[in-house]
């Protein structure tokens, strides 16, 4: 029998949960604030952690934050009726295993808590612990909503930002791509590093390879002197690859050979150079769609879809426009004074 300790300064809900999972079998314990439910923990060691986060005394990140230093491999479940996007991402980016908001669908809280066991008795078999420790970082005005869709990308935003796993970020003009890419980028580990765009449309096949991988000087007519490239540039940081269904076969082998070697050369040299940047692309076509017409190499593709972020459309998000009016209204008054 799992042991699972429920903590939150809402007595009608902690005696909710309480009452419903020892219901399901399980052995349940209960505390009323973050203090109480860290000397709990300690003393009992659980299978999983289910916790709110605005609580009197220690809250429900800074709860998170501590168990992740007793036993980073407890599951914790976080829920809030504040699942506001900064709130989502920091959880998530410190390690909880899910974020459900209040109020609770039972049935959304029982299929959560499933997975989150299974995962732990497989790491547990494993001896794997998945640290948690991203720090804290305010994340304000970057994507705007509370759709359900919308909700589930901060959450992988979280998820991704520990790591330099390689993303793309898939949804029509104006969906938000760039913004997503930039909150993967200054949530994480990456965020004292540079965040690098190119615009793959904007420039002819040659053009784009000089930027993207420098050039020695003599490389071609009017390069003067040695101009580092954009892989150089992002250093340990992000560089963002904007609209990568548009460039050529010929671009699309020299940036496949990146990702599987983690190297480059610069136009015209011979020097191999360490790629050491996060590579997050971005698309407004679908590339599997490309890939199934044979304009675009599947090999490349499954090596930029290693984690994979579909932004919806406004229109299938009408809920949030009431959100983003607001967002508008008040940048336009700061920026006018107003």
């Amino acid at each position: 029998m799992e042991n699972i300790i429920v903590i939150d300064d809402d007595q009608s809900i902690r005696e909710t949960i309480t009452n419903y999972l020892q219901r399901l079998k399980f052995n349940v314990k209960s505390a009323e604030d973050g203090i109480k439910g860290l000397a709990l923990i300690k003393d009992e060691t659980p299978d999983l952690v289910i916790s709110d986060i605005r609580m009197p005394g220690l809250n429900g990140l800074e709860l998170l934050e501590r168990v992740r230093i007793i036993d980073g491999n407890i599951p914790f479940i976080i829920i809030s009726a504040y699942d506001d996007m900064p709130t989502t991402v920091d959880a998530m980016s410190k390690g909880a295993y899910d974020f459900i908001e209040k109020p609770l669908e039972i049935e959304t809280l029982r299929l959560t808590i499933k997975r989150a066991l299974e995962n732990k008795k497989l790491s547990d078999k494993l001896e794997t612990i998945i640290e948690g420790n991203a720090e804290n970082y305010e994340l304000k005005n970057i994507l705007i909503g509370k759709n359900q869709a919308m909700k589930d990308i901060y959450k992988k935003i979280g998820q991704i930002s520990s790591n330099r796993v390689t993303v793309l970020i898939q949804g029509e003009s104006g969906t938000g791509k760039e913004l997503a890419a930039r909150a993967i980028h200054y949530s994480g580990i990456t965020k004292e590093e540079p965040f690098i765009p190119v615009n793959c449309t904007a420039l002819t096949e040659s053009l784009l390879e000089s930027e993207l991988f420098g050039h020695v000087k003599g490389a071609f007519t009017g390069s003067v002197r040695d101009k580092k490239g954009k892989f150089e540039l992002a250093g340990e940081g992000t560089i963002f690859l904007d609209e990568i269904s548009e460039i050529s076969a010929n671009l699309q082998v020299k940036l496949l050979r990146v990702l599987q070697e983690r190297e480059f050369e610069r136009v015209g040299g011979e020097k191999l150079i360490p790629m050491e940047a996060r590579i997050i692309a971005s698309t407004n076509r679908n590339l599997q769609k490309l890939v199934n017409e044979g304009k675009f190499r599947e090999d490349l593709f499954f090596r930029l879809n290693v984690m994979n972020i579909e932004i919806p459309p406004l229109r299938d998000r009408r809920e949030d426009v009431p959100l983003l009016v607001n967002h508008f209204l008040n940048k336009i008054n700061d920026e006018l004074h107003k």
